[in-house]
């Protein structure tokens, strides 16, 4: 039997809202203009939670909607769930270039970048140049390695007071099984 053609296509262009969604994100971690607009598309999942979000480039676009069964393709941006991005790696590693620019990135010490892909929360000595808010994690090379949360705790020693939380990171995908 063949399939119908809604039934092959999975990715569709993102909607005004989901572009709105990534855009929000993307100016929170410093990037103020979304260099993926218009070229942002969503694979669609029925029945699912999260909806994953992709950039493809011009050439790929053009085969979504000719009957290509395409599940994904060109750069995993992250999934779009309860109205929030939450970002890929993929995401980081292409902003990276931005660090020095606009993007609000973090390098760790090489003791950090153990802590957190770990997973572990990484303190003060560890952490070189903190920002608060969303921010790209870099390894003491410059490598991208994931996403973190810059925070500060209230009391206790100063030295210590920065704190980065770990949202995703390269360990991440081995501590999960993925």
């Amino acid at each position: 039997m063949r399939a119908k053609k809604e039934d092959v296509v999975r990715l569709r262009p993102a909607a005004h809202e989901e572009e709105a969604i990534i855009a929000k994100f993307l100016r929170l971690v410093g990037v103020a203009v979304n260099p993926f607009k218009g070229g942002i598309y969503i694979l669609d999942i029925e029945g699912a939670r999260y909806r994953d979000a992709f950039y493809l480039p011009v050439k790929l676009r053009s085969l979504v909607g000719r009957g290509v069964a395409a599940y994904s393709g060109g750069l995993y941006l992250g999934s779009i769930e309860d109205r929030r991005l939450k970002p890929g790696l993929p995401l980081a590693r292409a902003l990276k270039p931005l660090c020095s620019v606009a993007a609000k990135c973090v390098k760790l010490t090489p003791r950090g970048e153990q802590l957190f892909l770990y997973g572990r929360t990484v303190e003060g000595y560890n952490i070189v140049g903190w920002k608060p808010g969303y921010v790209i994690v870099l390894a003491p090379d410059g490598e991208a390695i994931g996403w973190g949360y810059g925070d500060m705790r209230r009391a206790g020693d100063p030295s210590r007071n920065l704190i980065l939380k770990p949202l995703k990171d390269l360990g991440w995908y081995l501590r999960r099984g993925g």
